[in-house]
């Protein structure tokens, strides 16, 4: 489910009328499931029936990092087994991550180096889980706050699991701290202003997105393709268009995220701000 598709308009439309109309844990609640209901769409859409083992894969590693964090908690003062815990917890998710986006990727530079290859993983096809690199690092940031002492007690299964699953930062980040997000998630806060602000934003995010990336895209794809029928100038011009392009993808996706964010209350740090003057991957991604 794209924030550009008009199912998605249709569903957050729904989802906000009824959220706004609940409170406490049943607006909670609601949020979690609709956040469920989003990435499930994903699988859904691409794969039928058969596409919801991801959301399965996904909610199966967060209640697994939630089991190690509460353990952490439990182990006190016991700095050797928090330290122990913490290496378990992102071991487990680096592994997660590593198996479905660099399996692909190893096989084939095996494959061309002329390595033997078993038939079974030559032929085996790694599906890439939406989101699985940012809900990855936001899981393994979770558990080095509590690990540091930034985090000093427990928020609860259901709050950590909306802080995971929160959708309006799947697709394209930001990486949420619990200090950007835990305290907004009981008081949840909206007014004309703030309304009109995330509209905004949405409304900004749409035409980066889908008047300036994707054209853009189209455009420079056949110069891509086939860059030796094309001379030196069109290539600048399709590296400078790309860099552009890139950047209104992933600036407007953030956006429409902030925005729809706002619209529920809540507030999510600005991630894309000038990225191409970053000094580090930390000012990058605002972590």
């Amino acid at each position: 489910m794209l924030f550009n598709s008009i199912l998605f308009f249709v569903f957050f439309s729904v989802l906000y009328l009824a959220y706004w109309k609940l409170s406490g844990r049943a607006r909670q609640h609601t949020l979690i499931i609709a956040s469920v209901v989003f990435y499930s769409a994903w699988g859904l859409e691409g794969e039928g029936w058969w596409g919801l083992r991801w959301t399965a894969h996904f909610l199966f590693m967060v209640v697994l990092n939630y089991v190690f964090v509460v353990a952490m908690f439990r182990a006190g003062a016991d700095t050797g087994r928090k330290k122990l815990l913490l290496a378990v917890i992102v071991l487990i998710d680096l592994s997660n991550l590593g198996v479905f986006k660099y399996f692909d990727f190893i096989r084939r530079i095996l494959v061309d180096m002329g390595v033997a290859v078993p038939d079974a993983a030559e032929d085996f096809q790694v599906f890439l889980p939406l989101a699985i690199s940012f809900y990855s690092f936001q899981l393994i940031a979770y558990a080095v706050d509590v690990y540091r002492g930034v985090i000093d007690e427990d928020h609860g299964f259901r709050r950590y699991f909306l802080f995971i699953l929160f959708f309006p930062q799947l697709i394209a980040g930001p990486i949420m701290r619990s200090t950007d997000f835990m305290w907004q998630i009981d008081n949840p806060r909206i007014n004309r202003r703030r309304m009109y602000d995330g509209l905004w934003l949405i409304l900004g995010g749409l035409v980066k997105k889908v008047l300036l990336a994707d054209p853009m895209g189209f455009m420079i794809a056949p110069i891509f393709r086939e860059p030796q029928t094309y001379d030196a100038w069109t290539l600048l011009l399709a590296g400078a268009g790309f860099s552009l392009q890139v950047y209104c993808d992933f600036s407007g996706y953030t956006d429409i995220a902030r925005g729809t964010a706002r619209l529920l209350g809540f507030e999510i740090p600005e991630n894309f701000k000038a990225p191409y003057f970053s000094r580090s991957g930390r000012e990058l991604w605002g972590l």
